[in-house]
């Protein structure tokens, strides 16, 4: 539960600052203030540990009045000073604050009985939220600003129903790689879109990786013009950022979106082509993937219809596939991109998506329907199926 409250308070006075503190997209985070001795009038808690380690720690006074929760401008996700500055990069999956109340964090979440280490929030619907108090859970697209403890909403600023993402702290859906991606690639939306503003081919892969298992996603094509860009997985993880893994890297496979072709490199050097069975794309097209790893083959498909005549369903025989891959490797969901953009869909679309398809356990919200047997990739699907 990410919680990053912005006024003159307790950021802007300099009280607490922890070198330690590193916010975390999986995590659940807090904020309380009490008023008993002067260590406690400011905690700070993230995964249900409190962070005593700080670079300084000039606490407020006994009953001294904060600018938060009191009569001016507050924000969630920015500061409000000079017109409002450090602006949250990330998600959040909930936010409260309890007037009144200085509470444990066992209000708000609990550590996980079979993994212990592992903190996860908890129902806190029925906490006392007093005047000021609010509890924002985001659940409302067409208003995330919403209090759904009372009144005290927020109004919302360049967010729309796009920007509510299915991906929570209990459930992560993959996205691409910050830490592995070209250098002259730019992540958005949520690291759900890569865009080359340079004439060099750039390699972006997911953050999940699969070995076994039968995995769906889809990719939303650039609605200005396709070349160059590809679609489909890789072996590679970490190199290659600043090419076309199909060209000097072996253990990749690729559908181009601009010509009728699946490219795959097994050794290393030059890649091969396939043209049989495939067509170019359109721009604006929604193309998909299906990776079966139980029986080692790869489909890939445009709206409702797979290329070759492919069946994902049809277990060993592989009919249609676009490839048998090669077994006992694991593969990332990967974009090959030159000059251009392209997004990928997980089961949490950077982009407006009316489809409503889910996979089998009811995760993910894709164009198309999800053939049976295969998932989305997300934590809770990887610990069952991968």
């Amino acid at each position: 539960m990410p919680l990053i409250l912005g006024t003159n308070s307790i950021k802007d006075t300099g009280y607490d600052v922890a070198n330690s503190c590193r916010f975390d997209r999986a995590s659940s985070d807090g904020l309380t203030r009490s008023q008993s001795t002067e260590a406690n009038r400011v905690k700070i808690y993230i995964n249900g540990s409190q962070v005593t380690a700080f670079d300084t720690s000039n606490y407020p006074s006994q009953n001294q009045d904060l600018p938060f929760n009191n009569g001016q401008l507050h924000s969630i996700g920015r500061s409000t000073s000079y017109g409002g500055y450090d602006y949250y990069d990330g998600y959040m999956a909930e936010v409260v604050l309890l007037d009144g109340t200085a509470a444990d964090p066992t209000s708000f979440g609990e550590f996980d009985s079979d993994s212990p280490t592992i903190w996860k929030p908890i129902d806190v619907s029925g906490l006392t939220y007093g005047n000021n108090g609010f509890y924002l859970d985001f659940e409302d697209s067409s208003a995330l600003g919403n209090d759904a403890a009372g009144s005290n909403n927020f109004t919302v600023n360049n967010l729309t129903a796009i920007d509510q993402s299915t991906d929570t702290c209990t459930n992560n859906f993959a996205t691409l790689n910050p830490l592995a991606k070209g250098s002259s690639s730019t992540f958005s939306e949520g690291n759900l879109k890569e865009t080359v503003g340079s004439a060099t081919y750039n390699t972006s892969t997911s953050t999940i990786g699969v070995s076994s298992g039968k995995w769906y996603w889809e990719y939303k094509l650039p609605s200005g013009g396709l070349n160059y860009v590809l679609y489909g997985i890789t072996s590679v993880e970490s190199s290659a950022r600043d090419a076309d893994v199909m060209t000097n890297f072996k253990t990749s496979y690729a559908k181009t979106s601009y010509a009728g072709e699946f490219r795959y490199n097994t050794g290393g050097g030059a890649y091969s082509t396939d043209t049989s069975g495939f067509s170019a794309d359109s721009t604006g097209d929604i193309v998909k993937i299906a990776l079966d790893l139980d029986n080692n083959f790869i489909y890939v498909g445009n709206g409702n219809s797979w290329y070759n005549s492919g069946n994902p369903e049809s277990g060993a025989s592989g009919t249609g596939a676009a490839k048998a891959v090669v077994a006992g490797l694991t593969y990332f969901p990967m974009m090959i991109v030159y000059n251009n953009s392209l997004e990928i869909n997980f089961g949490s679309p950077p982009y407006s998506e009316s489809g409503g398809n889910s996979d089998g356990d009811g995760y993910g919200n894709f164009n198309q329907a999800v053939p049976s047997g295969y998932y989305s990739l997300n934590t809770k699907n990887l610990a069952e199926y991968g």
